[in-house]
């Protein structure tokens, strides 16, 4: 349909970046306690602390408390990606390409869809057009995943956006998009079985296009 692809929101909470790492004085490094007791492990340490916290607690559960930190850490480091990620479309695509390009240049080459549509639909709406360049923008949304990219990548390159006219590899395009039940993706694919001049005329299959057309 109209309209460029939105993020998707990932809530997020930053402030458990790190790890903390305690003075290595004598303190930290023994406990006052009596023989064969068995410290227990404070949390919020990192992996350094865990490992260095105390002798007297096994290696097993060193290496326990030290992969459950780091998967902490990873998973952490993720979600303030994806933060950032977020930020960084929303603002893309509320100025668009045309006023702030390194936003969206920035939001593209961090594997961010929406960025590279906002990319590929400056440059074809531009006053001197590069659709050369936007059939590159649409190809990099395209495969991260964005349909209505893969469908206008696939209008230019049949129309000989970047080179000859390529209608195979504009049907391509159009099925990959319509495997994700984009509307316009089934209806010009259905469109090349009823007509079958770039693939064999199935009118069935144009039908059974169209019918997923209307349904997505």
């Amino acid at each position: 349909g109209g309209g460029g692809p939105r993020p998707t929101l990932i809530g997020a909470d930053s402030r458990m970046r790190g790890s903390y790492s305690p003075p290595l004085t004598s303190a930290s490094r023994a406990h006052p306690e009596r023989p064969g007791a068995r410290p227990s492990i404070p949390t919020g340490l990192g992996w350094r602390a865990c490992a260095l916290y105390s002798p007297r607690v096994s290696s097993r559960l060193i290496a326990v408390c030290c992969a459950l930190v780091a998967t902490s850490c990873a998973a952490t480091e993720e979600v303030e990606r994806s933060r950032v990620d977020y930020e960084l479309a929303e603002r893309c695509l509320e100025q668009g390409a045309d006023k702030a390009p390194e936003v969206c240049r920035e939001s593209c080459e961090r594997g961010i869809a929406a960025g590279c549509w906002a990319l590929g639909r400056s440059y074809m709406l531009a006053e001197l057009p590069d659709l050369k360049a936007a059939v590159q923008e649409f190809d990099r949304a395209c495969s991260l995943g964005d349909a209505a990219s893969c469908v206008q990548e696939g209008v230019l390159v049949e129309r000989g956006g970047d080179g000859p006219p390529d209608a195979t590899r504009a049907m391509r395009l159009y099925r990959i998009a319509c495997d994700m039940n984009h509307p316009t993706g089934c209806s010009n694919l259905g469109l090349a079985y009823q007509l079958g001049e770039v693939v064999p005329k199935d009118e069935l299959r144009a039908s059974q296009l169209y019918q997923q057309g209307c349904a997505g």
